[in-house]
């Protein structure tokens, strides 16, 4: 599992776009990687930065620490918050500093 401590915003410049895998009690949810918020992709760790993803509408996840899997990155747990919906998706965010 990755330290998510050890992230930084340029380990997920490649993976924009990018589908993550979230396993959940009733069965897998997709999020695709959608923006990468930061004054600089490759700010070193300790430097602040947000993720926001988009997934499907439903289920809607609410705000709370999930296992996150990306075939090139691997598992990481982080916290992420449900910050727009609509009839097509949902919009989340995670904030690493």
């Amino acid at each position: 599992m990755v330290d998510v401590a050890d992230l930084r915003a340029d380990h997920f410049v490649p993976l924009k776009h990018g589908r993550f895998r979230i396993t959940l009690e009733d069965g897998d949810v997709e999020i695709t990687l959608a923006a990468i918020k930061s004054g600089d992709p490759s700010m070193r760790a300790g430097g602040a930065f947000s993720l926001l993803w988009q997934g499907p509408a439903e289920p809607l996840l609410e705000q709370g620490v999930y296992p996150l899997v990306h075939e090139a990155l691997g598992q990481f747990n982080v916290f992420i918050v449900p910050i727009g919906r609509t009839a097509q998706h949902a919009t989340y965010q995670a904030v690493f500093n």
